[in-house]
């Protein structure tokens, strides 16, 4: 699997060379960064299970949390659901009571 591959583009580029090892891991990360289900590529890339999978590439999963957190805020910034008032059953909450005691004195 360490076979080398050289193309006439990649001279020109001063690009070195290339192993399909190489390929093979650029392939996955790819896949990985684009959100394509873990199952699927487990099973392109030929691993006996998706743990290997997970195992080998869990570097680029990590990386993708801070994508996720972001794609979640957006999502909740723009669900607009109102606000719930809760109601306190022992009577008004204390924090206004507090705030209307302050604002009386």
């Amino acid at each position: 699997m360490n076979e080398i591959l050289m193309f006439p583009e990649y001279a020109k580029a001063r690009l070195s060379q290339i192993r399909i090892h190489d390929l093979r891991h650029t392939y996955a990360t790819f896949l990985l960064s684009k959100g394509i289900n873990v199952k699927v590529i487990s099973e392109r890339l030929g691993h006996e299970s998706i743990q290997v999978t997970l195992d080998l590439y869990s570097h680029v999963l990590e990386s993708m949390q801070d994508e996720a957190v972001e794609k979640i805020d957006v999502v909740l910034a723009a669900t607009k659901v109102p606000p719930i008032e809760l109601q306190n059953p022992y009577g008004q909450h204390p924090l206004k009571e507090r705030s209307a005691e302050s604002s009386n004195s």
